[in-house]
């Protein structure tokens, strides 16, 4: 598993924070409709943003792929298709869907599609913005 470390180092109330990213794979097969992935995030603080990078964008997909981010109790990121995961603009960090949400727990991963995947695999990866405590 290839993590990403940004050296993005601030400061926050006194103590000293830094942006660090994990990242899930997703894929859905062709035939199938969904995906699931239970997963203890590497770093421990509070998620800030998710990105979703679509390795099969070539494909275009005319019905809704959602992506749903919850832990054993509620809905962390709710249910939305995968296209609003997307950065549509500004800097690298703008472009992550803003959430918040603590990363000590296990979180589930799901994308369910609408219809069964016809024409080409669905490969993704989300990526997960943390700020963690130095």
């Amino acid at each position: 598993m290839h993590v990403l470390c940004l050296k993005a180092f601030f400061l926050k109330s006194n103590i000293i924070m830094k942006i660090v990213y994990d990242k899930v794979d997703i894929s859905i097969a062709i035939g199938a409709t969904p995906f699931s992935q239970n997963k203890t995030l590497k770093y421990k603080g509070t998620c800030k943003g998710v990105k979703l990078i679509d390795f099969s964008s070539a494909t275009p997909r005319a019905h809704a792929i959602n992506i749903n981010v919850s832990d054993s109790s509620n809905a962390l990121i709710g249910s939305t298709d995968f296209r609003d995961f997307i950065p549509n603009g500004g800097g690298y960090k703008e472009g992550f869907k803003t959430c918040e949400f603590d990363t000590k727990t296990e979180i589930t991963i799901d994308a369910i599609s609408s219809q069964a995947i016809a024409t080409a695999d669905f490969k993704a990866q989300l990526i997960f913005m943390i700020e963690e405590e130095c």
